[in-house]
């Protein structure tokens, strides 16, 4: 029997506002509800966001951590 491990070579990022720099951002999104499951599933996400610390729209960007 063999077993395979999946390593993730990709940096692990952080999403930050490009207007403060924080981190408490939302990404604008759609999603469609799964009546079987019984939960919203999400279908796609958008550059643009949300900042809750400054209180403004955003395009969120990836910092490497």
């Amino acid at each position: 029997m063999t077993s395979t491990t999946r390593t993730d070579q990709r940096p692990k990022v952080i999403m930050i506002c490009n207007g403060c720099g924080r981190e408490d951002v939302l990404a604008d999104a759609w999603a469609s509800w799964d009546a079987e499951n019984q939960r919203w599933e999400l279908e796609q996400t958008f550059d643009a966001g949300y900042c809750n610390d400054c209180q403004r729209e955003c395009t969120p960007l990836a910092k490497k951590i």
